[in-house]
């Protein structure tokens, strides 16, 4: 919890951090901590849930399901490939997946703790979701990720795009 106040304070000089969150100089409260543990419940907004899974990168790691309306999106995290993000993402609308680079690299991704742009389409096809947006991409494909999307497409058939800084998008039921 320190470490999130502590980033807050360095990213956001403007607003007031304290152990239940940051509020701007009107005193609106912007931010709130809860800690939550692996699989715990929590409320993010009036009829909007998340809860955290393992994820297998650093100690620590996690991922993250959403659900609201019978609609569910599950971000993967930073993580190397695990078929518990399968079962978690079982049936989502949306998976979030890394995919840090080709399948042809999997050995630099595996050292690095990350997965493949093929992991990410195994990963989604197996659990059933409609869409696959691929992110935490390597510098190589910055410019250009479609050798990403058409690797995570030869194993999965919905939709496939990349995330790129600032995306925003509505996910609908």
């Amino acid at each position: 919890m320190e470490q999130a106040e502590e980033l807050c304070r360095i990213l956001s000089p403007g607003l007031t951090v304290d152990r239940r969150g940051a509020t701007n100089n009107e005193g609106e409260q912007v931010m709130r901590w809860d800690a939550v543990g692996i699989g715990e419940r929590t409320r993010i907004g009036e009829a909007t849930f998340a809860y955290c899974f393992p994820a297998d990168h650093i100690s620590g790691s996690v991922g993250w399901v959403v659900e609201t309306g019978g609609v569910r999106v599950v971000f993967s995290g930073d993580t190397r490939y695990n078929p518990a993000i399968a079962e978690v993402a079982r049936g989502a609308r949306l998976l979030i997946h890394e995919a840090y680079s080709l399948d042809v690299n999997r050995d630099s991704a595996v050292n690095a703790a990350h997965c493949t742009a093929g992991d990410a389409g195994r990963t989604a096809a197996e659990a059933g979701a409609d869409e696959l947006i691929i992110t935490h991409i390597t510098n190589p494909f910055h410019e250009d990720p479609q050798p990403l999307v058409d690797e995570a497409g030869q194993f999965f058939q919905g939709r496939i795009s990349a995330a790129f800084d600032l995306r925003q998008l509505t996910v609908g039921s």
